[in-house]
């Protein structure tokens, strides 16, 4: 990467996960997941599944990150401004991922 440039990264959130986890079952999640994806289910889980579903995916996830985790991670690979934004944001900045 150019000096100046920007990377944007989108990665489940474990902290937001674990407190839907604890406040609300992750009856939230679920219902956004749902709103999303009309066609994703749980195959009849309980929706406290969800954060293994969020997290493994398939396997495509090998590691979860709170937004402290990624920021260290980043600096530690020669980032040194790094900023947390939401999803909106991202959206906003890249319609065609949506």
């Amino acid at each position: 990467m150019k000096s100046g440039g920007a990377i944007w990264l989108s990665t489940p959130d474990m902290e937001k996960v674990a407190k839907s986890y604890v406040n609300h079952n992750n009856d939230d999640m679920v219902a956004d997941r749902q709103k999303r994806l009309p066609n994703w289910t749980l195959n009849g889980l309980p929706n406290q599944h969800f954060m293994n579903d969020m997290f493994h995916q398939q396997l495509e996830h090998r590691n979860l990150f709170d937004f402290e985790l990624l920021k260290w991670t980043l600096n530690q690979a020669g980032f040194n401004r790094v900023e947390r934004s939401d999803e909106g944001s991202l959206l906003t900045a890249f319609p065609r991922i949506s």
